[in-house]
């Protein structure tokens, strides 16, 4: 299976690059590991099964149309819609080539290449939060299978989205930090990383961290704002505490400091705190608000224990979700559905359509929205009982650029 992840905007932290990483390494140990299944209702397994059999893999390569200005995170093949036409071409081969397409953040890239191919949307943090609804509703009219990369964002449509975790290479993390390590100091050392100070609780840690050092408490702090993400690390692995942030549960800044052993602070809502424990059996930081932020800081700095205890569950929840095999298999099964869903009746409960005939005057090619080829006009005709494809006809005959009309 071959995929494309197109961003129409940026790589959000990065995690497109490696999820083409990781199918490089894993693509196909992911299709035999799936293979494995006491039943398999939906065919999934077994269609796995068949394509590993044939010496199938999962091959992804990763389109980005923006970079970082700072953080420098590392990118597959850079878009550069700055130069018209410099590697669109090369793109839109990618895209020929594909199964599936992976659109990140929004479906523009869908929309701007014309594609008409199996799509997956996979919705990011605040670009979704602030708009759900309309991203639902462009999902379901181009027939899209949905995934989340945070548990919090599933509550705008439980029954439609699945969660996506990101892909890691825990097993470099874990020989990262050994590299990068600080030698003890009889200091505790807090690392923050924040991209927004507003929604990173930035402040709050800041006045909680002075609390503890006024009471003579031997603990620093080690702010990265920006600077590359390179940088970023490098700080993790010196930490003995990460503090993520309170209102999502944990993002990519925690899933990094877990790789490296270390344990998070974090927090969330009531119904992000529910459907973690739901699907997890429970949570894999140090759970803070606000107003304790201050007693879980002290009771990490004192204790070492306590220190310990979180960074193991923290490195068992990776090991588990987010290592590269795991996060691939749950990326493939998208990807199946992402391909069922778009090629299932097009107008679920409506039979097919009496014949109609279209007429085309002009030349400008019309795309058929199953098969992505060219609709077959022979002598300025065609006639169509589909009724997804009526549907777009008559539309297109509203607009005389494609000159076509419906035959009475």
């Amino acid at each position: 299976m071959e995929a494309v992840i197109l961003s129409y905007a940026l790589d959000t932290n990065g995690q497109n690059y490696r999820y083409v990483q990781a199918a490089k390494k894993h693509g196909a140990d992911v299709l035999k590991a799936l293979a494995i299944g006491h039943s398999d209702p939906a065919g999934v397994v077994g269609r796995f099964k068949e394509a590993a059999d044939k010496g199938d893999e999962l091959r992804i390569r990763s389109v980005s149309a923006a970079k970082y200005e700072y953080l420098q995170f590392p990118i597959d093949i850079f878009w550069d819609k700055q130069r018209r036409g410099s590697n669109e071409q090369a793109i839109k081969e990618l895209i020929m080539a594909a199964d599936v397409i992976h659109l990140n953040n929004s479906e523009m890239a869908y929309k701007h290449f014309r594609i008409r191919k199996p799509a997956l949307l996979h919705h990011h943090g605040s670009l979704f939060r602030d708009g759900p609804q309309r991203m639902l509703e462009k999902a379901k009219y181009y027939r899209m299978e949905q995934a989340v990369s945070t548990i919090d964002l599933l509550r705008f449509a439980p029954d439609l989205l699945t969660w996506l975790p990101s892909a890691y290479d825990v097993d470099y993390f874990q020989a990262y930090a050994k590299e990068h390590a600080r030698q003890p100091d009889g200091r505790v050392l807090i690392v923050h990383c924040p991209t927004d100070r507003a929604k990173k609780h930035t402040e709050v840690l800041l006045q909680a961290v002075k609390t503890l050092q006024d009471e003579g408490l031997p603990v620093d702090l080690e702010l990265v704002e920006f600077r590359p993400w390179t940088e970023s690390l490098a700080a993790k692995a010196r930490a003995d505490i990460v503090f993520d942030q309170l209102m999502w549960g944990y993002g990519c800044n925690g899933i990094e400091a877990w790789a490296m052993g270390k344990p998070v602070i974090a927090g969330a809502d009531d119904w992000t705190l529910q459907e973690m424990e739901r699907q997890w059996g429970s949570l894999p930081f140090a759970l803070a608000t606000e107003k304790t932020l201050v007693d879980v800081l002290r009771q990490m700095v004192e204790r070492h224990d306590y220190r310990q205890q979180y960074a193991e569950i923290g490195l068992a929840h990776v090991r588990k979700y987010h290592d590269e095999q795991p996060a691939l298999t749950i990326l493939a099964e998208l990807y199946q559905k992402a391909i069922r869903r778009y090629r299932r009746e097009r107008i679920p409960g409506k039979a097919p359509a009496d014949p109609v005939m279209f007429r085309q005057d002009g030349a400008r090619k019309v795309y058929d929205p199953e098969t992505g080829e060219p609709i077959p006009f022979k002598d300025g005709q065609y006639v169509t009982d589909d009724p997804y494809t009526i549907d777009r006809l008559r539309h297109l005959a509203r607009r005389r650029a494609f000159g076509i009309e419906e035959v009475a």
